[in-house]
């Protein structure tokens, strides 16, 4: 390779634009920003994250919980993101808050609570 060619190359690598990780300092930027984790792009590289290193997505997602990001809400938007929802069946509070608009509750004289549900046609109680 001749002198000029790597002169070149030395310029344009000199000239060259850092790219950054978009990622970097997010847990900083939800006290400004709290909905910084949920824009497009941060939902983006946090679902590739998540997919190529596990371990270092659970740590970053402990520093966004210690900072104030609602992560519930968060994995649900990277759920969305990853398309992952199709496979999810209804939440345990869905069924719970369905059980109970279809249970019967009473109590006892004493003040003892009871519940009557029916489960494949018998009433348990």
């Amino acid at each position: 390779m001749s002198s000029a060619s790597e002169d070149q190359i030395s310029a344009a690598v000199d000239s060259a634009e850092e790219v950054q990780d978009p990622l970097d300092d997010l847990p900083a930027r939800i006290e400004v920003d709290p909905g910084a984790p949920f824009a497009p792009e941060m939902l983006e590289a946090l679902v590739a994250l998540r997919q190529e290193d596990r371990a270092l997505f659970e740590d970053l997602r402990t520093q966004l919980e210690r900072a104030g990001c609602r992560v519930t809400a968060l994995d649900e938007s990277l759920a969305d993101e990853a398309g992952d929802n199709s496979s999810r069946g209804p939440k345990q509070v869905d069924l719970l808050v369905e059980l109970v608009r279809e249970a019967e509750l009473f109590h006892s004289p004493d003040g003892t609570t009871f519940t009557d549900l029916v489960v494949n046609g018998y009433r348990e109680t």
